[in-house]
C-alpha cells in the first residue's frame, strides 16, 4: 500500500511536468489614477474638467465658511459674541438706531444705488439730520455699512459661482456622451471607461448640490443686506 502511494505521487509530478503549469490569469484592465482624489485619465480634456470640478467644490467650501463670518465683525462692534446669530446681530443694531433716532439722528444706509457726486454705487451712510452721532453708533454704523458692502460683494461671488458650476454640469453630459470614442467601453479595458462614465456622474451630481448651496448662500447674503438697511435707517 505504501508502495502505490509514493508511485501515484511520483505520476502525478511527472504529469506536472509534461504539461506544465496552468495558464497565468489574464491581469484586469487598467483602471484610471487618481492624484490628490482626483480622477487621472490621460486625457486632457477629461482631465481638466475633473480638476476644474475639484476647485470649484474647494472654492463653495471657502466661500461658505466666509458667508458664515460676514457678520461677526459687526458683532463685536455691538459687544455680541462672534457666534451671535445674523438675527440677533439685526435686532441688536435695531436698538442702536432707535436710541439714535431718539435723540435726533435721522439716517440711512444706502447700497447699490449711484452717490450724487462720485456715482459710486458702494454701500454708505446718508445722514438726514443736523443732529450729531454719538461715537459708538457711529462705530457700529461703520461696521454695518462693511458688512453690507461684504454682503454684496459675496452675492455677487455666489451668482458668477452658480454660472461656472452650470457650465461644468453642461460639460459632464458632454463628455459622458464622448467616452465610448476616447475609452473602451465593450469588452476587454471596459472597466476603464465605466469607471469615467462613473466619475463623471458622481461630479454631475455634485456639482447640482453645490449649485443649490450657493443659490441658498446667494439668497441669505441678500437678506443679510435687506435687513442690516431696514435695522439701522432711521
Amino acid at each position: 500500500m505504501r508502495f502505490a502511494t509514493v508511485m501515484l505521487a511520483l505520476l502525478a509530478l511527472a504529469i506536472g511536468c509534461a504539461f506544465g503549469p496552468g495558464p497565468a490569469p489574464r491581469p484586469l484592465a487598467p483602471m484610471p489614477a487618481r492624484r490628490d482624489g482626483v480622477m487621472a485619465t490621460g486625457d486632457a480634456a477629461y482631465d481638466g474638467f475633473f480638476l476644474r470640478a475639484a476647485e470649484v467644490e474647494r472654492k463653495v467650501a471657502a466661500a461658505e465658511a466666509q458667508q458664515a463670518a460676514l457678520h461677526r465683525p459687526l458683532a463685536l462692534a455691538l459687544d455680541l459674541s462672534v457666534e451671535a446669530r445674523a438675527e440677533d446681530v439685526v435686532a441688536a443694531l435695531r436698538e442702536v438706531a432707535r436710541q439714535a433716532a431718539l435723540s435726533g439722528a435721522r439716517f440711512t444706509l444706502v447700497a447699490g444705488e449711484p452717490g450724487p457726486a462720485d456715482r459710486s454705487d458702494e454701500p454708505r451712510l446718508v445722514q438726514r439730520s443736523k443732529a450729531p452721532i454719538e461715537p459708538r453708533a457711529r462705530l457700529i454704523l461703520d461696521a454695518t455699512v462693511e458688512t453690507v458692502r461684504l454682503a454684496l460683494t459675496a452675492s455677487a461671488g455666489w451668482g458668477a459661482m452658480r454660472s461656472e458650476i452650470d457650465a461644468l454640469r453642461r460639460e459632464a453630459e458632454k463628455l459622458v456622451a464622448g467616452v465610448p470614442k476616447r475609452f473602451p467601453t465593450k469588452r476587454r479595458g471596459a472597466r476603464f471607461g465605466k469607471a469615467v462614465v462613473a466619475e463623471l456622474q458622481s461630479r454631475w451630481l455634485a456639482l447640482g448640490a453645490q449649485a443649490k448651496r450657493a443659490a441658498a448662500s446667494s439668497d441669505a447674503s441678500t437678506s443679510l443686506v435687506a435687513q442690516l438697511r431696514a435695522a439701522s435707517s432711521t
